[in-house]
């Protein structure tokens, strides 16, 4: 007698029903299959070809891996079953194809070929209209960020054009490392709608975790938690913000739990190279996470650096958040030398948060403005034109409010911030 079924589902029932169940049929023998490779699938479709006497130019053949890769991250991938489908599917685009044809002309399209799998294939050149440059638009110091993501889309195109998994030759798990404010959460956002562009993973969507999305505090529970975050991001990018809260030197043994089941998970066919994972934090924390757990560092060994923005570059962030909002500094360019020290006390400070207490600085001014209304006309549509002396007065305040935390965060500024040009 042959039970046959999903191993999770298989699992949960032999455990949970009749104790006899489980020993005619234990878990520890069972026959488990793991997911087609890339290569695999290759070669069942060949053999599926060959079975019903069918050709598939190369091209052909390299648009239905392609084609399959996507759903090959999503949990319960049907593999050989999923061949079968696309399979029907390209043959009954090759049959449409000869019937918009004269017989004459039908004898001789008896192939199948790459539009028949994919109706958008672009001869194996994945990515080619990708811009990789555009979703950094706006975003400060993400150069060496896009350059790493060219480096990837070409490796993706390689491998496709090779008829090889691109998972091969890129890179899944990230360490996000930088000071707070400086766009962690967003490049992820920004990085997952590109990996999906160019094939990776199945999905654009970002699943955001933290330490307690992942920890519980009674035995046994966190491993299944854990697994279900994992499981709710396959095919997507997890980004765990705040990472070092894992640590378990600083956390506790139920954080050590979530590590050792982050790492063990992300090696099992289930989830490697299925999803894109992103460990978020402080340089200095992450770094001492990474020190806790040598399996952890050998799977982030990949590393994205942010750092504080410059006071230009604070300056030029305000000045685009205050217009995102109908609001303008005029002659920009000429009196922010006003404000350029003030935000250099602001960098100073302790918790210095970059483009976050930007974004608060604005809303600050936008609120100041409001309570302290002058005589400027102003209607729905038209552009309200901000005096230097608001934008002034809101960033001493807020200096003066940093200033009474110093007891609380200690002396030490928080760094040297570069001087405005």
């Amino acid at each position: 007698m042959l039970l046959l079924g999903y191993e999770k589902q298989m699992e949960k029932m032999i455990n949970n029903s009749n104790p006899g169940l489980a020993r005619w049929f234990s878990m520890e023998d069972a026959f488990k299959f793991s997911d087609f490779t890339a290569d695999e699938l290759w070669r069942i479709l060949i053999l599926k070809l060959r079975q019903k006497e069918i050709i598939a130019s190369h091209d052909a053949q390299k648009a239905a891996i392609s084609v399959l890769n996507q759903p090959r991250c999503r949990p319960n991938f049907g593999n050989g079953g999923e061949v079968e489908n696309l399979l029907t599917t390209a043959i009954q685009q090759l049959q449409h194809r000869q019937w918009a044809l004269s017989a004459s002309e039908r004898a001789k399209q008896i192939q199948l070929i790459p539009e028949d799998f994919d109706p958008d294939w672009n001869d194996g050149n994945v990515g080619n209209d990708v811009d990789i440059r555009g979703p950094f638009v706006g975003l400060i110091g993400c150069e060496h960020i896009i350059e790493r993501m060219e480096r990837y889309k070409s490796c993706i195109k390689l491998a496709t054009k090779m008829g090889r998994d691109p998972f091969k030759d890129v890179p899944t798990n990230f360490r996000f490392i930088g000071p707070p404010g400086t766009g962690k959460t967003t490049v992820a956002r920004r990085m997952g709608k590109l990996f999906h562009s160019l094939g990776i993973p199945a999905s654009d969507d970002v699943v955001k975790a933290s330490a307690s999305d992942l920890v519980r505090q009674y035995v046994g529970q966190t491993g299944p938690k854990t697994i279900g975050k994992l499981q709710e991001a396959l095919g997507k990018v997890l980004f765990i913000d705040q990472a070092y809260q894992l640590n378990p030197g600083k956390h506790g043994s139920f954080t050590q739990e979530a590590m050792d089941q982050l790492v063990n998970q992300l090696t099992k066919p289930e989830f490697y190279q299925k999803l894109v994972v992103i460990l978020a934090g402080y340089e200095n924390d992450i770094a001492r996470l990474m020190q806790a757990n040598a399996g952890l560092s050998s799977h982030f060994h990949k590393a994205v650096t942010f750092r504080h923005f410059s006071v230009d570059e604070c300056s030029s962030l305000l000045k685009q958040s205050l217009m995102n909002e109908g609001f303008e500094i005029p002659d920009f360019d000429h009196v922010k030398i006003k404000f350029s020290k003030l935000l250099q006390d602001l960098q100073m400070a302790p918790g210095w948060g970059n483009g976050r207490d930007i974004s608060s600085l604005s809303k600050d001014i936008i609120r100041h403005i409001a309570a302290h209304q002058d005589s400027q006309e102003i209607s729905a549509g038209d552009t309200f034109k901000v005096s230097t002396h608001h934008v002034e007065f809101c960033m001493k305040f807020m200096l003066e409010k940093r200033k009474l935390l110093l007891p609380t965060l200690g002396n030490e500024p928080n760094h040297k911030p570069e001087a405005a040009s």
